[in-house]
């Protein structure tokens, strides 16, 4: 009876996981971040609306490295800040890297305890503003270091039954 109980409560917490809005953020800015939202979705979004300046340095090479981490860091907070659903996501303007993970076929442990995880994806066409119709499985890697690693494993093994 005990079993049952315990059964009945994970399914109530899948579905309950499954009809509301989850960001999974690694918290590198360079990283992609997922996104729970009547599926699970994996995006990289930076504004491109600002122009990227350089400033030369005295040796006449170009120095941007410092200049680009603080705004890269800026833009995540800006629009992360604006992204309710994927649908936000898919309407912000210019280029963004989408996959929307259908399935997933293998997860397996590496020897420094990270993940990898092999999916079965949909990516996201800029040109024609939907899901291209072809599926493509390629292996991502999530690290242990994440501050979402358990919640985003959560998913992926809910994906994977």
């Amino acid at each position: 009876m005990k079993e049952k109980l315990e059964e009945y409560k994970r399914e109530k917490a899948k579905a309950e996981r499954r009809q509301g809005v989850h960001f999974l953020d690694p918290g590198d800015w360079k990283e992609w971040v997922y996104l729970y939202d009547r599926g699970l979705y994996r995006y990289r979004y930076m504004n491109q609306n600002r122009p990227v300046s350089t400033t030369v340095s005295r040796f006449g090479y170009p120095v941007v490295g410092a200049y680009l981490d603080r705004k890269g860091q800026e833009d995540k907070v800006f629009y992360e800040s604006r992204i309710r659903g994927i649908s936000d996501v898919l309407n912000l303007p210019g280029r963004k890297d989408v996959w929307k993970i259908n399935r997933v076929t293998e997860i397996r442990q590496k020897e420094n305890k990270d993940v990898e995880v092999t999916v079965v994806y949909q990516e996201y066409g800029n040109i024609r503003h939907d899901f291209k119709k072809g599926e493509q499985e390629r292996t991502i890697t999530v690290k242990r270091k994440w501050s979402c690693f358990n919640e985003l494993m959560d998913y992926f093994s809910d994906l994977c039954r």
